[in-house]
């Protein structure tokens, strides 16, 4: 166990250094961060308690209550399945120090249960901000007994390791057995978005019945309302929403056990796999280039003596963003998650469309949807970072940084557009919502999603992140939710304007004109804003 422990210790320090190798204050910059993301995140988690409190009250008269506690198990585990499988790829496969930790004495469990490890301390400060406040809600109400408290701490630590352990379970036999194909990441890629898309279609086909306007659904009325629901998509979720619900502590003590044994047996079979098929897995698949054919089509005629610079820019940053699947995976999912959500919630809920009345609704919630996806998405806000060492490749072209920058913001505007793409099509196919209304939505959407995506550039090329060896740490950094963070007040400000004008009395179409063009003014100066540090700050960044 002592190289185990020796390795972790080595990860978890390098995780914690935020700065360049060598740069001072290390422990002062990681606190500043720490304290920045508690500042950030702190109205995130007051809104979750305030909406679930209310959720609470309304599930209380009929008994109903525990059903937050599944919401928070399922909605956690299904967090952490969806990020976590694309983290622990990127931790096991794709990481710069892997040549370096192959040829040393240590066992493959030793390598992939630190990095498992040090995903599991990440995905503890992900799944929090849904988690806490909703277990908060349940224990502050008064609903669990003396025995919750310690009970909840204990689940909370336990929740994110079953789906890490599934998400293991799905890479090590996808890397191992694509390991020796000519086209393996794009096998990865299509293997791992499967998985997700087999997930969700499971758990949104248990979760989401169709019912009648006005009924209460048979998901409120099983078991403890949703925990009874989870035992037909996975079990251990109910066990684990069925302990802190139980009314007498030996009760939820057995299921608390249950659900803990089957994480630590899943986390186990994990490991034994990583024993059998990790190394032939990371000898086959590490450092995937493009081939001499492939550099040839991106430096050669195939791109700079037939395209425009600006085409031939933003063809190579598509190659770069899609021959990585850490990098694929994180922006797809990230970007269309809500949209998504958005779509099975039109087609099963009817949130798409309520009716002719009220477009003027309709509208801006599917713009919001698509605005929101822009922001959230980290495809904007890594672009300078995804770079990494290899940015003076960029530098030494004979393009311009304005020109560089530009080529990433077409790149990341693709993103939005096809989360329009699928907002669209729920609210016409899905919400049965006249074409009229889709087309507005999409209009007003891509005019939000401009200035979001450009301030997520912005803030990537100022504070870029290029100092990373596994690409989930370019992917997944501080810069991601200060673009999320500029979106939300993009549309507070869009939302205040807005609110102003309706006091003053302008109808439905002036708000909507105010919105369209209040957006494209948002883009054309941050457009400007953009221009000038790409010029002055591009070409000297440093990896």
């Amino acid at each position: 166990m002592r190289p185990f422990f020796a390795l972790l210790k080595m990860l978890f320090k390098q995780a914690l250094r935020l700065g360049p190798a060598g740069s001072g204050g290390g422990s002062r910059r990681t606190a500043l961060v720490l304290l920045a993301l508690a500042t950030a995140g702190s109205p995130l988690v007051l809104g979750l308690y305030a909406v679930f409190n209310q959720v609470y009250t309304l599930l209380a008269p009929a008994g109903e209550q525990a059903a937050v506690l599944t919401m928070a198990v399922v909605g956690g585990q299904s967090i952490v399945l969806l990020f976590g499988l694309y983290y622990l790829l990127s931790a096991f496969y794709y990481a710069g120090d892997l040549p370096l930790l192959l040829p040393l004495p240590l066992r493959p469990r030793d390598i992939v249960g630190a990095k498992l490890a040090l995903v599991l301390a990440g995905e503890y400060l992900t799944v929090s901000a849904l988690v806490v406040p909703i277990f908060l809600v349940y224990g502050v109400r008064g609903a669990g007994g003396w025995w919750y408290w310690p009970l909840a701490l204990a689940v909370f630590l336990v929740l994110p390791v079953l789906p890490l352990a599934v998400s293991a379970v799905i890479i090590f036999p996808l890397m191992r057995f694509t390991a020796g194909s000519k086209n393996r990441e794009l096998f990865r890629v299509v293997g791992s978005l499967l998985a997700v898309a087999v997930y969700l279609a499971v758990r949104f086909s248990v979760l989401s019945p169709r019912e009648a306007p006005g009924r209460v659904g048979p998901w409120l009325r099983i078991g403890h309302t949703l925990s009874g629901l989870s035992w037909a998509a996975f079990l251990p979720q109910a066990w684990a929403a069925d302990a802190l619900a139980a009314t007498a502590p030996v009760r939820a003590l057995a299921y608390f056990l249950l659900f803990a044994a089957v994480s630590v047996f899943l986390l186990v079979l994990a490991l034994v796999l990583a024993g059998k098929w990790f190394f032939r897995g990371a000898a086959g698949g590490y450092g995937a280039g493009l081939g001499r054919g492939g550099r040839e089509k991106i430096l050669g005629r195939g791109v700079f003596g037939s395209r425009s610079p600006l085409a031939a820019l933003v063809f190579k940053e598509t190659r770069v963003f899609f021959r990585t699947p850490v990098f694929v995976m994180n922006g797809l999912i990230s970007t269309f998650i809500f949209p998504v959500m958005y779509f099975i919630g039109s087609r099963n809920r009817g949130w798409g469309y309520a009716g002719p009345g009220a477009w003027f609704t309709t509208v801006l919630v599917a713009a919001g949807v698509i605005v929101f996806a822009a922001g959230f998405g980290p495809v904007s806000a890594t672009a300078v970072s995804r770079e990494g060492k290899m940015l003076w490749v960029s530098k030494h072209l004979p393009l311009s940084g304005r020109e560089q920058m530009t080529a990433k913001l077409v790149l990341a505007l693709l993103f939005p557009l096809a989360a329009a793409v699928v907002v669209a099509l729920a609210l016409v196919l899905a919400a049965g919502a006249p074409v009229r209304d889709a087309f507005q939505a999409l209009l007003l959407g891509l005019a939000g999603a401009w200035p979001a995506a450009q301030a997520g550039l912005i803030i990537d090329l100022l504070h870029p992140n290029l100092d990373w060896s596994d690409p989930q740490r370019a992917i997944k950094g501080f810069n991601g939710l200060l673009a999320l963070v500029a979106t939300v007040v993009l549309l507070g400000a869009a939302a205040a304007g807005a609110g102003l004008l309706a006091v003053l009395g302008v109808g439905a179409v002036g708000l909507l004109a105010f919105l369209f063009l209040f957006f494209l003014l948002s883009g054309l100066v941050l457009f400007h804003a953009l221009g000038r540090p790409a010029e002055r700050r591009y070409p000297v960044l440093e990896a």
